[in-house]
């Protein structure tokens, strides 16, 4: 499990302490730090550059001399770009700097004429996989400035050895390790999550929950409405690319980045493939047929548990969603779900399946049902993370059960 510094910064100020000590401590009082790295560190040295001037290259026919000005100086830098044009704002790499694959720009002449740095493309930022031209900025950008200045991506990432925590289901989260760190370091809380209610006095549609199977322990739902699906903010997006996760939208995101706060899984559906206002969680039929989000047909047996409608299976319980309620491009409505499933049962479910999620890493830990609603609570009251007018319908009555 990956770890951002940024993020367990929002929990407990880490300014003081070094970071390679942060993960030297983890491993020797909670659990084994298995590698760790700085992302970003080239946005250092990248700086923003106006380009001046471009002039065709005299002794090549598609090669370009462009003359920059950095905020200091002007440098004339050999470039082959088609959308190299006069005037764009572009992300000059000078001369020293190192790029991801330890690529380090040196003194060299091409075609005769001596180049002072580079001009960078968006993959060679490590920002993207566009190589069909060079990055152009907003033509407001300051000139001058490292792109850490312009782009909030700098992060010290440590990656957990997931075997050492097995038995730490607090410590698959980023709350739950900043708790950890708190403790070792002792530190003052700079924010502390704790569950204050989840508002319950704007219903407009009411919904039963049946659990029907020992293998759910706890379940909450939640249905949101008037929402927009896109892009999440960019600030979003960077937090779970650097701990591993590809951004989907808004709303796929909002649901990983709070598992990856708290450390307890949602999952969301598309309420218009909810067949009726009841939510069913009950063993599978032996030899049910069910696609998964990835696409894959599984058959069943009646020792999976899943979530369902009154007629038909929607979710393996714990362990994935179906194809059949995922979230589309023009969502406007949600259904919530914050469980608890039993670990014995999402695990032979997963084994059986050959199917590892980040769901069932978390599922298989025994975790705690007052982060059922924690969870639940961190994004019912997040809005401004859900582009649109949303409106949150908590159920007057969370029906719930829990086995004991």
């Amino acid at each position: 499990m990956k770890l951002s510094l940024n993020w367990l910064n929002d929990y407990i100020d880490l300014s003081g302490i070094a970071a390679e000590e942060i993960a030297k401590q983890l491993t020797m009082k909670s659990a084994e730090v298995e590698d760790y790295e700085w992302l970003f560190k080239h946005f250092d040295q990248v700086i923003t550059a106006k380009v001046m001037k471009v002039e065709n290259h005299p002794n090549s026919d598609h090669l370009h001399l462009a003359t920059v000005f950095d905020g200091t100086k002007e440098q004339t830098v050999v470039c082959g770009a088609p959308n190299i044009a006069e005037g764009q704002t572009v992300a000059f790499a000078p001369l020293g700097t190192v790029l991801p694959g330890n690529f380090e720009i040196k003194p060299a002449k091409i075609r005769g004429v001596e180049s002072c740095g580079m001009i960078c493309a968006e993959d060679e930022l490590g920002l993207g996989t566009d190589h069909s031209g060079i990055m152009v900025l907003d033509p407001a950008t300051e000139i001058g400035v490292p792109l850490k200045k312009i782009f909030n991506r700098q992060d010290f990432v440590i990656e957990i050895e997931n075997k050492t925590i097995n038995h730490r289901p607090d410590l698959w989260g980023h709350y739950g390790i900043a708790r950890e760190i708190r403790a070792i370091f002792e530190l003052p809380w700079k924010k502390e999550l704790k569950y204050t209610g989840i508002k319950a006095d704007r219903v407009d549609e009411k919904f039963e929950i049946e659990i029907k199977t020992p293998r759910c322990l706890h379940y909450l739902g939640l249905k949101v409405s008037n929402l927009k699906t896109a892009p999440s903010p960019d600030w979003m997006k960077a937090r779970l690319e650097n701990v591993g996760l590809r951004p989907i939208n808004n709303i796929v995101d909002i649901a990983n980045y709070v598992m990856y706060e708290v450390g307890h899984p949602l999952h969301t559906f598309d309420r218009r493939d909810i067949s009726g206002n009841k939510i069913v969680i009950r063993d599978a039929f032996e030899g049910e047929n069910f696609t998964t989000l990835d696409n894959v047909p599984r058959v069943l047996k009646s020792t999976d548990a899943v979530i369902a409608d009154e007629t038909r299976s929607l979710a393996i319980a714990g362990v994935m969603g179906g194809l059949n309620s995922e979230i589309k491009d023009d969502t406007t409505e949600i259904f919530i779900e914050s469980a608890l499933f039993s670990p014995a049962s999402v695990r032979r479910t997963a084994n059986r399946l050959d199917l590892r999620t980040d769901a069932v890493n978390r599922y298989e830990k025994s975790l705690w049902v007052e982060n059922c609603y924690l969870a639940m609570e961190r994004i019912e009251t997040s809005p401004s993370q859900l582009t649109g007018s949303a409106r949150f319908s908590a159920f007057p009555k969370l029906i719930s059960a829990m086995k004991r």
